[in-house]
């Protein structure tokens, strides 16, 4: 059995609600449930705002003893719009193995699926059920359990939530906001002893409100009376949302774009307040119960059902400026991620563990905030070509992640942020950047097998650096065009290119590239039938190698001697 990475710290089980109350029975049929023998899936279905979360938080915290492999709770608002059976699959692949290369056929991902939980007892815990299909692919293998919200899968075992009992209703109205009083049987019935309308009601009762019952009860009949169809959610969401100071209210309209959780400086982006400023606001919200805290210390995020009620706020002239500097602030996060990544890159075998914590620390930011980073970036891509600003963003994007991306995309979709940012920056006339991404696009061809493709791609690099005056990416451009004419079986124009591509680090006196290119003639010599050459090109190689201590050089030595 495949052990996960030491280094890996699962991401833990969000806490249960303050005071959550009741739901025993349920919970006990959860328990029994879970542990019949080959029971593998557990569905829970019931209306909006019942508790199922909270609910299936509270069985895997019970539970957890039963499964010590392991305890997941996928939020599929993290893994980005409409996410795949197959995002959710690369999410746990991920979390137990944070480097792993998922396999590019997208119909063996459920067998690394598989792989990755076999002979753990792992419980998963997913929030819903991902829009696509096929969704039996999520069911594990013996020994785990799959408890998922709204299922569409095979449960062995489904329980339908109702809204709390009368007592149960109560209880938690009065724990909440004991100021309630006498009051709570008649506020409880009128939030249809759903928790989170009794959660909303309490909080606009806190002992800290100015609010008296009596008005509360007036304001949730008349946004109850206007409602069609009758919904105690959104009347509760629609009466806390009016007792928001106008800040905070503008706050919480734009935090609807927001697509997960997210952190202070964030909601400050999008804002465009300072940071204090953003950090009084959303206190103020979170003490309306408009905004839930994350299971990840100092994020928040919104129940659906409020971000849903906020969208429908955000009034048009905000949407777009506020979507705009989402998008800025989390090019900027994913450069960071990517910074940290790329850091402390290994010089030598005593630095390795310092570069995988670097890698680590960077892929660990990135699945925090993956569906606020595809988010950005497809708003960029959407609006490319609308503008320079827009423009800029959509190719920054694929150069902000270019250490991150490709451990974090399939070669699909790395395609095409790649080509939208390519066609950003030819828009731009930005050459540079444009070079930078033909640079990308080539290797993803090469690494896809599709060596024609790359050299159409590797000829535009190079007619680009060429006309900018650019040496260096001249000489980079022809070294790889040399390598994919001699995977094209093109050996002589392989020859010619790395030749050319020799020359021009000679005369930048660019030893590396000296060295890369003698090696690849070496290899075309090999190829010619002139072993003479081959051996005394692919040598100088091997001597740079030598002379830098790097850690091929033996072995390419040993090469050369065969």
């Amino acid at each position: 059995m495949t052990q996960p990475d030491p280094l890996l710290a699962v991401p833990p089980l969000p806490p249960l609600p303050y005071r959550f109350v009741g739901r025993a029975e349920q919970l006990a049929w959860l328990q029994n449930a879970a542990t019949e023998a080959h029971t593998r899936v557990v569905g829970l279905s019931g209306p909006p705002g019942a508790g199922k979360t909270a609910l299936a938080i509270a069985a895997a915290r019970q539970l957890a003893p039963v499964f010590p492999g392991a305890q997941f709770f996928i939020d599929l608002d993290d893994l980005g719009p409409a996410p795949s059976t197959g995002a959710v699959m690369a999410q746990v692949i991920w979390a137990l193995h944070p480097q792993a290369v998922l396999p590019e056929n997208q119909a063996r991902l459920p067998e690394a699926y598989r792989a990755a939980l076999h002979g753990r007892r792992v419980l998963l815990v997913i929030d819903g059920v991902p829009a696509q299909p096929p969704w039996a692919a999520l069911v594990p293998p013996e020994g785990c359990l799959l408890l998922v919200g709204q299922p569409r899968l095979p449960a062995q075992a489904e329980l339908a939530l109702e809204a709390l009992p009368d007592a149960e209703a109560v209880q938690l109205l009065r724990g909440l906001s004991p100021r309630i009083g006498p009051a709570a049987a008649e506020l409880a019935a009128l939030c249809g002893r759903l928790p989170l309308a009794l959660r909303l009601a309490a909080a606009a009762l806190s002992p800290g409100s100015a609010l008296v019952t009596g008005g509360y009860l007036s304001r949730l009949l008349d946004e109850q009376a206007a409602a069609q169809p009758l919904d105690p959610v959104l009347a509760a969401l629609a009466v806390n949302a009016r007792l928001l100071p106008p800040e905070a209210a503008r706050l919480w309209r734009q935090l609807s774009v927001f697509p997960a959780s997210f952190a202070p400086p964030a909601a400050a982006a999008m804002g465009d307040l300072p940071l204090e400023a953003a950090r009084g606001a959303l206190e103020v919200l979170l003490g309306l119960s408009l905004l839930e805290p994350d299971r990840h210390a100092g994020r928040y995020r919104l129940h659906p059902l409020a971000r849903q009620f906020a969208a429908r706020q955000l009034e048009a002239a905000e949407r777009e400026p506020a979507r705009q500097r989402h998008a800025v602030h989390y090019r900027d996060v994913l450069a960071d991620a990517n910074e940290a990544a790329a850091a402390n890159q290994a010089a030598d075998a005593n630095q390795a563990g310092e570069a995988v914590g670097g890698l680590l620390a960077g892929l660990r930011r990135f699945d925090l905030e993956r569906a606020n980073i595809r988010a950005g970036q497809a708003w960029a891509a959407a609006h490319a070509g609308e503008s320079p600003f827009a423009s800029r963003l959509a190719s920054d994007y694929a150069a902000a992640g270019a250490r991150l991306l490709p451990l974090r995309q399939s070669s699909f979709g790395r395609l095409g942020w790649l080509e939208t940012a390519r066609s950003a920056a030819q828009q731009l006339g930005d050459s540079d950047a444009e070079g930078s991404h033909l640079d990308q696009l080539g290797r993803l061809h090469r690494r896809a097998a599709n060596p024609r493709r790359a050299v159409g791609i590797y000829e535009r690099r190079l007619r680009i650096a060429r006309d900018t005056g650019d040496r260096q990416a001249e000489g980079e451009a022809l070294g790889r065009l040399g390598l994919t004419f001699m995977e094209l079986g093109q050996t002589q124009r392989a020859l010619e290119t790395s030749r050319q591509a020799l020359e021009i680090a000679r005369e930048l006196d660019n030893r590396r590239d000296e060295a890369l290119a003698n090696w690849n003639m070496g290899l075309a010599y090999e190829e010619l039938g002139d072993l003479p050459s081959a051996i005394a090109a692919m040598q100088l190689c091997v001597d740079y190698e030598r002379a830098i201590h790097h850690p091929d050089a033996e072995a390419d030595a040993a090469q050369v001697a065969e």
